[in-house]
């Protein structure tokens, strides 16, 4: 107890979630939940308010308060405390734990007696020992620095306590001699912080990848997939269906029509499991996507490692996959950079960016889907070919719903080229088979941010590269579930994606590259982050 008790201390006062009112002290409630027995992780409505209000008013908010209760609850003795939880003055109706606990939480009120104090809490009912362990796990998160007290949220508590392990206290952070490092996290085998020597005092480290400093914020809607794997296809899928082996299988459509990211099954919101080499140089994490999950056919293993060298500021993500039947696969990392800081609260159309290809795949204005044709990038808004700012032409670009850039490139096989990549064909997939995983990575993009000279190489063995300019960033709590760095929620062009993948549609797409992974196959898709700075 006197460990769960310094652990509650250290969380000292904490919002749970964005339902609480008046005084919320994370330490204080978990404290009389060990002591109660009861469980606060999911905590609907707290409320502590030395407030007058209209008799009615409170009465209502306590029916509310005592209908979630009974919709949470599951056995009489859960149900006795929500309905003896209808409080509202001087708290007589209440069991004694229930005053003495109130009492504690309401202490240092100014008001006491019969004003109209409201202790509003719904939470559903567990045994001691479960709420035990949970804390016990997470505190020993806390304790190894893989866990931070400001990470711990409800959420956080509630996967602890249905799953009996602690995933997510398991922050993984990697660092090499050259005071480069990344933080990655099972939850959506996902990149939380990407530290890179400041090109101005290499002593200084700038957080480059947009995200959240709370990591349960990766585990919560709405979250524009920050740094996360996603899968099985990234991108979209026209029609939120396609056909293998003469079969139909059908998706949910959760963008207009058409299925992006996944549909149903978000990879980047799924726990992963995780392990790290003895050097902190690799993280590796693995789950199994069961056959008909999200609708797609076949059982796939899947392995997303990140890796560093000893020296260097070099982040290697490496994605393989095998199934046991047919599927559709375009597993692609969805970081999103911003080269001055994921704090600085900057848009990145300054940024210089070079991409040596010659082609694009247009799409159906304002659809983002491909028509399946690839042009030639002379003369249009996409041409990136010498180097030239992102806002340069940016209003000009077909960015689906808004202005930006959503734009899938060709990648060539060496350096810029005038002529299509050889090395792939319509209906073959290039990322498979024993060279996907040995060829040499194709410089995809250069990113200059010129008032610090920070500089990103990307290298892929991917044949497309999906440039997104955050276009459908808002800036808008609604839009972001919890807020971002900085206590930033980020605004349009406040990040930059640089998405190696497969063609956009392409399952659909016959004139594309396949991306069927068929049994015995290794899928591969590897992504080099390379940083330096400008001369």
């Amino acid at each position: 107890m006197d460990g769960n008790r310094r652990f509650a201390d250290q969380l000292g006062q904490k919002r749970i979630d964005g339902h609480i009112q008046g005084y919320s002290k994370m330490k204080q409630i978990v404290q009389w939940c060990l002591e109660l027995g009861i469980s606060c992780v999911s905590v609907y409505a707290f409320s502590i308010d030395n407030f007058r209000r209209p008799a009615d008013e409170v009465d209502a908010l306590m029916e509310l308060a005592a209908a979630k209760f009974d919709e949470l609850a599951h056995d009489e003795d859960a149900k006795r405390w929500g309905a003896e939880l209808r409080v509202v003055g001087d708290l007589s109706r209440a069991p004694p734990a229930i005053q003495a606990a109130a009492a504690r939480l309401m202490q240092g009120s100014k008001e006491q007696g019969p004003t109209r104090s409201v202790v509003n809490i719904c939470f559903s009912y567990t045994s001691s020992q479960e709420l035990q362990h949970a804390v016990q796990q997470v505190a020993a998160g806390v304790a190894q620095s893989q866990l931070l007290p400001d990470d711990v949220t409800p959420q956080l508590l509630q996967q602890v306590m249905h799953t009996r392990e602690c995933p997510p206290c398991m922050v993984i952070t990697l660092q090499n001699k050259s005071n480069f490092s990344v933080t990655v996290t099972p939850i959506g085998a996902s990149i939380q912080k990407l530290l890179v020597p400041d090109c101005q005092n290499i002593s200084r480290q700038v957080d480059v990848m947009l995200g959240y400093e709370e990591v349960a914020g990766y585990s919560l809607y709405p979250h524009p997939s920050f740094g996360a794997t996603v899968g099985r296809v990234g991108n979209r899928i026209s029609g939120a269906q396609f056909s293998l082996n003469g079969e139909t299988f059908k998706l949910e459509a959760n963008e207009g029509n058409n299925t992006l990211h996944g549909g149903a099954v978000r990879w980047s919101k799924v726990m992963w499991s995780a392990s790290v080499s003895s050097d902190k140089l690799t993280a590796t994490f693995m789950r199994t996507s069961n056959d008909g999950e999200a609708g797609f056919p076949g059982n796939v293993r899947v392995m997303v490692m990140y890796s560093m060298p000893e020296e260097g500021s070099h982040l290697n993500v490496t994605m393989q996959a095998m199934t046991d039947k047919a599927t559709p696969l375009n597993i692609i990392n969805h970081a999103y950079f911003n080269l001055k800081g994921a704090a600085s609260d900057s848009s990145v159309l300054d940024y210089v960016v070079k991409i040596p290809s010659n082609f694009y795949t247009p799409t159906t204005p304002g659809q983002l889907l491909p028509t399946g044709q690839i042009f030639r990038v002379k003369d249009t808004p996409y041409d990136f070919t010498t180097g030239r700012k992102v806002g340069y032409k940016l209003q000009a670009a077909d960015g689906g719903l808004q202005r930006g850039y959503d734009v899938n490139y060709v990648v060539p096989q060496s350096g810029a080229s005038d002529q299509q990549p050889v090395w792939w064909r319509p209906g073959e997939n290039p990322q498979v088979g024993s060279d996907a995983a040995k060829r040499p990575l194709s410089l995809a993009a250069t990113v200059t941010e010129p008032s610090t000279g920070m500089r990103l190489k990307v290298l892929t063995n991917a044949p497309g590269l999906q440039l997104y300019t955050g276009n459908s960033l808002t800036g808008k709590p609604k839009d972001m579930a919890l807020a971002g760095k900085g206590g930033l929620f980020y605004k349009q062009y406040g990040g930059l994606c640089l998405s190696a993948q497969a063609f956009p549609n392409a399952i659909n797409t016959p004139t594309f590259p396949s991306i069927v992974v068929r049994p015995g196959d290794m899928y591969s898709n590897r992504v080099s982050y390379d940083f330096s700075c400008a001369a």
